[in-house]
């Protein structure tokens, strides 16, 4: 519903400002259901979930969807593993963990990930750069991509997944000569992506300041699969209207116990779940979105002075 009010504002009415929102918007939401059909939670069937996100995903959000598979499914086998998922891997950008302050050798992507100068430079500021960077971050989400399209790892879907992506640049470009001001253009996009982070914020908040770990999980009873699924994952807790903003990332806890569950099924498996890690004695990792967005940039303040402390040190 938020496509046509975006195309609307953006190239017939050209108002930059509430285009922009608009469009952010649908961008959001456009994820959320991108995400569903890529755990084949729409139709339940992985094909035809997958072609439904290569005819509207790429196209109209330019993120593969292949890309986004190839790396969520492992994220969701090993969350927030120091060396295995590439959803944590953010340095020298961020460092969530203390763990990650001598540096790394990354298992997904085969190669090292030194907390080097530049790294130990970027992570100090990082409680202050985290919102500033989701901002921005969707960028990075084209690039990599087409990365993966261009790259060794795209092996199925690969003219689909490049034909989407075409598609959505040149209807960005097509948005820009519409306007015929840069900076009226570039007004445009900032402030859509903007108005778009609120889920780059969401995805965040759902593991940065949870447990971290080196490592594989389950190799001992403490980390087993379930338990390890539910320490590394924290919820949103909202109202039920509020659930459409959220897109079903607010039961993360749920949604990584049972990846294929529609996301309208959600609440109600929280609403089972909860009790049950309280009678086995599993915390269960909740709370609102404000003290989210606090219990992140705390984690992050912590690190960032374990960082800069270190600096101290060696120099």
């Amino acid at each position: 519903g938020l496509f046509l009010p975006a195309l609307y504002l953006t190239v017939v009415q050209k108002r930059a400002v509430a285009g922009a929102v608009a469009t952010g918007m649908f961008w959001q939401q456009l994820a959320f259901i991108g995400h569903d059909l890529g755990h084949s939670s729409v139709s339940h069937k992985k094909r035809v979930d997958t072609v439904i996100a290569l005819i509207i995903g790429n196209p109209l959000g330019g993120i593969a969807i292949g890309w986004w598979k190839w790396t969520h499914n492992v994220h969701h086998v090993v969350p927030n593993s120091v060396e295995h998922d590439p959803d944590n891997q953010h340095l020298p950008i961020f460092a969530v963990d203390h763990l990650m302050l001598d540096g790394f050798f990354s298992e997904f992507h085969n190669r090292d990930m030194p907390f080097c100068k530049v790294a130990a430079n970027l992570v100090v500021w990082q409680p202050w750069t985290y919102h500033l960077v989701m901002v921005f971050a969707r960028f990075n989400l084209y690039v990599q991509s087409w990365l993966y399209v261009l790259g060794e790892h795209c092996k199925r879907d690969k003219a689909a997944e490049a034909a989407g992506l075409l598609f959505f640049a040149f209807g960005i470009a097509g948005i820009g000569l519409n306007f015929g001001s840069w900076k009226t253009f570039l007004t445009w996009l900032l402030l859509a992506h903007v108005a778009g982070s609120l889920l780059e914020i969401q995805i965040t908040l759902s593991h940065f300041a949870e447990t971290v770990y080196g490592g594989l999980p389950g190799l001992t009873d403490d980390d087993e699969w379930y338990v390890n699924q539910v320490r590394t994952t924290l919820n949103i807790d909202c109202y039920p209207w509020l659930d459409w903003v959220h897109g079903g990332l607010q039961f993360q806890t749920e949604h990584h116990l049972w990846p294929r569950l529609p996301r309208h099924r959600l609440r109600a498996a929280r609403d089972l779940l909860k009790p049950l890690c309280e009678q086995h004695g599993v915390e269960y990792n909740e709370c609102t979105f404000f003290e989210a967005n606090i219990r992140v940039l705390t984690k992050l303040s912590t690190v960032a002075k374990a960082a800069g402390a270190r600096a101290a040190k060696s120099a």
